[in-house]
């Protein structure tokens, strides 16, 4: 019994050195954190975004049969839609991106209709084939070779195969970055049938392009 008390009271002795340590290092954290006087830190803005965007050509056969428009947030190019008849067609717009904001920014990714092509390019042969329908049936509402009216998954792929959609210029760089306050101009995106192409369609290709670019904080 005696034995017992005894454990019973280092026990009590522990608990209350373990308090009183808790009670010093908390006065102590309290004391680190006191701060006396004033300081104000102004406040970083984040905005980057699109602006000016303008045709600049439709060359060839090609018809803009719906004229794109910058989204609502800035960050996006919406409803570009054109039809393509053959090889050499091409249509071409013009835009800025502007950072209106405090922070340097960095190109984190592209999205093609909703896709980030790069972080989901698959290894597998068939994969690739299914991954690539899956963008072309996104990326066109029509491609109608043959001219029978229908879309095949072949006609699909054929279009991804024959019609590019790129911008180029300064999104060549991986890296691409834009400091705070800066605007860089004549980004040129481009919609053309590959000059290279032997395929001429006989019905209609139809290319509906929505796409946003992702930056983050340089």
């Amino acid at each position: 019994m005696e034995k017992e008390r005894k454990i019973k009271t280092l026990s009590l002795v522990a608990l209350i050195v373990a308090v009183l340590g808790l009670t010093v290092a908390f006065a102590a954290l309290s004391q680190t954190l006191t701060i006396n006087g004033t300081a104000s830190v102004d406040a970083a803005e984040w905005d980057v975004h699109f602006e000016n965007l303008t045709e600049v050509y439709v060359r060839g056969s090609a018809e803009v049969l719906s004229e794109p428009v910058i989204g609502n947030d800035g960050k996006s190019i919406k409803n570009l839609q054109v039809s393509l008849k053959k090889p050499g067609d091409v249509v071409k717009y013009k835009f800025d991106i502007v950072n209106k904001g405090t922070i340097d920014a960095i190109k984190d990714k592209e999205l093609i209709n909703g896709i980030d092509i790069i972080k989901n390019i698959p290894e597998d042969e068939e994969e690739i084939i299914n991954f690539g329908l899956v963008l072309a049936k996104k990326r066109f509402d029509k491609a109608d070779f043959d001219g029978d009216g229908v879309t095949s998954d072949e006609e699909y792929l054929k279009a991804l195969e024959t019609i590019d959609y790129y911008v180029d210029t300064h999104m060549n760089n991986p890296n691409f970055s834009i400091n705070a306050g800066r605007r860089i101009t004549d980004f040129d995106l481009y919609v053309e049938y590959k000059d290279s192409s032997e395929e001429l369609p006989k019905g209609e290709v139809v290319l509906n392009i929505d796409f946003s670019w992702i930056f983050v904080q340089k």
